[in-house]
């Protein structure tokens, strides 16, 4: 029974890059072992990776991923691979994505208009977020010899999650510290439920985000 595919790439050169990944198996007397490929055994051609679900499909050329980038939208979907990638309804608690916005229109908007139009009043409030998430975060790092050692990832998890509530939520969720533990674990689970739910049968998926957050 195929449990994981974990895939490594080196994008420093496809020349001479591998592309490697190991296929987790699981016998009945639950040993693991690990099987590697690389692209140069596939002649850089498309290859898939099955799961329970469906089959992963990778690609290696420059070729192939510039024809990706050029499908129009009624071929390749944003919606549809985050939707069959997130398992928004298991992950998300029962959001589904609809028709109201199929174009992207709201984000767009917000994004590129909205955003920029208010950086400039955005800054002071975003450098003194920054400036909470260091002092928050080196206040409980591990001190030593004189030197503070701080986790690179969960700082830049508590940093995100601060400057991402100050600028959809605004003042008073960012400065929760409740809240942003809240966020920081939220994020986490759906990356977690979405993993699972891939590897899983698709009647199973629902269950799931209850397990994990409970």
């Amino acid at each position: 029974m195929v449990l994981a595919v974990l895939v490594f790439y080196d994008p420093s050169g496809l020349d001479t890059a591998e592309l490697g990944f190991s296929l987790l198996e699981a016998s009945s007397n639950v040993e693991v072992k690990t099987r590697k490929l690389t692209f140069s055994q596939f002649g850089r051609r498309p290859f898939a990776i099955p799961t329970l679900r469906s089959y992963q499909i990778l690609v290696s050329s420059p070729e192939q991923v510039q024809e990706l980038s050029q499908l129009p939208k009624d071929v390749l979907s944003f919606h549809g691979a985050m939707k069959d990638r997130l398992d928004h309804k298991a992950t998300m608690y029962g959001f589904e994505l609809d028709d109201t916005d199929p174009n992207n229109s709201v984000p767009t908007h917000a994004c590129k208009i909205l955003l920029r139009k208010n950086l400039q009043n955005l800054g002071p409030v975003i450098a003194m977020r920054v400036h909470d998430a260091f002092e928050a975060e080196i206040s409980k790092a591990k001190q030593q010899n004189g030197n503070t050692t701080l986790p690179v990832l969960a700082f830049l998890k508590a940093l995100t999650a601060r400057v991402n509530s100050q600028v959809f939520f605004g003042d008073e969720y960012a400065t929760d510290e409740g809240f942003l533990a809240a966020t920081k674990r939220y994020g986490w689970d759906c990356i977690a439920t979405m993993e699972i739910c891939r590897l899983l049968p698709g009647f199973i998926a629902p269950f799931v985000p209850h397990a994990i957050s409970t």
